[in-house]
């Protein structure tokens, strides 16, 4: 009797998951299969892992977080299960939940966050970035990012707290960077996306900046947002995309963008993505430079550790937001920056105040 096609495409789509508990699994307790998987995908992170090597057949490798699904996802929580005792975190786990990828980004985050010597845990990084994306969509409650343990250290710790906030699982992988943009989630952490939307008189004055070359001066009383109407030109800026650079830096509330994209019929402009991506703030004081990082602190989920001003620069993981008093700009070549914003303007009127530095260099 012929083979069914049905059985030939099952053997296939089988096969991985086989060779990979063959190699890893077998001779293991259950409950060590979790730390044999998240080892795999630390491998995955930075390059791919070859299967296959134990048995007569092919040897496959896995190079992405879809393959690592393909082939340890169902082992993973069987190995959870053993190891948390509880029979039920499959069943509470949405069926759509790309288990592959989330192990594979944990452990580059681990490693980024290692890299870049930070002390932030890997769990205050996720709970910053899916309060960020609860926030930038319209009505969704940003509270329940803060069920995320801040000290969670593992993939496995994540996945049984998941198990029991399965609502949260979706938004995590939603924050979760697209498999072909190359970005890490502490690059993603950077990156200036606003979660807080623009009243209409900031969104007017915003397209009309556009409008000017984006370029302009902006009069507005106390208290009706100058400074975050500042940091929405410096998102918007950041935004610039092309076949060089295929990633944003940043960007507006998505409402805010779809209110642009309507009044433009189309994408509004932007500065070329050629230039640098470096942020110029010009501020009469100190005060004034601490006051913007906590603007993205406040509006962007930017961690105090990202934000600290250390010789008079914010660095970030992909650009550097330099802060600069009025006098101390006659230096800085304009051309260095994607955007320069000039804080309290007023100041900066005549000679006697901070006028003439600024006219000579721009």
């Amino acid at each position: 009797m012929a083979n069914s096609p049905h059985d030939v495409f099952d053997n296939q789509r089988n096969k991985l998951p086989r060779l990979f508990e063959q190699d890893l699994l077998a001779g293991h307790n259950e409950d060590r299969w979790p730390r044999q998987i998240e080892f795999v995908a630390t491998e995955v992170s930075s390059g791919s892992y070859p299967v296959g090597l134990r048995s007569r057949s092919e040897t496959r490798h896995i190079s992405s977080g879809h393959e690592l699904n393909e082939a340890a996802s169902d082992h993973y929580l069987t190995g959870l299960r053993a190891l948390v005792d509880s029979p039920s975190i499959k069943q509470r786990l949405p069926d759509d939940l790309n288990l592959g990828q989330l192990l594979v980004e944990f452990s580059s985050l681990r490693e980024g966050l290692s890299a870049a010597d930070s002390d932030l845990p890997p769990g205050e990084v996720l709970a910053r970035l899916t309060t960020r994306e609860l926030r930038r969509q319209t009505g969704t409650n940003a509270q329940l990012a803060h069920h995320i343990q801040a000290d969670v250290s593992s993939a496995h710790e994540l996945v049984a707290q998941l198990s029991e906030t399965p609502e949260l699982a979706t938004q995590i992988q939603s924050a979760l960077p697209e498999t072909a943009s190359g970005e890490s989630l502490t690059d993603q952490l950077g990156q200036i996306d606003v979660t807080t939307e623009l009243w209409d008189h900031q969104l007017e004055a915003l397209a009309s900046w556009i409008d000017d070359g984006m370029t302009g001066y902006v009069n507005m009383a106390t208290a009706t947002g100058k400074t975050v109407l500042g940091l929405a030109a410096v998102a918007h800026s950041l935004s610039a995309t092309d076949q060089h650079n295929p990633t944003s830096l940043g960007s507006l509330h998505p409402t805010d963008q779809k209110r642009l994209a309507e009044a433009y019929d189309g994408l509004p402009e932007t500065p070329s993505p050629e230039r640098p991506g470096d942020v110029l703030i010009v501020t009469t004081d100190n005060l004034l430079g601490v006051q913007w990082a906590r603007l993205f602190q406040e509006h962007c989920q930017t961690p105090p550790e990202y934000t600290k001003i250390e010789d008079r620069t914010i660095t970030l993981p992909n650009f550097d937001v330099d802060i600069r008093s009025a006098a101390s700009v006659t230096d800085i070549d304009p051309s260095n920056y994607r955007i320069a914003v000039f804080d309290e303007v007023h100041n900066y009127s005549d000679d006697d105040n901070w006028g003439k530095p600024l006219r000579n260099v721009y």
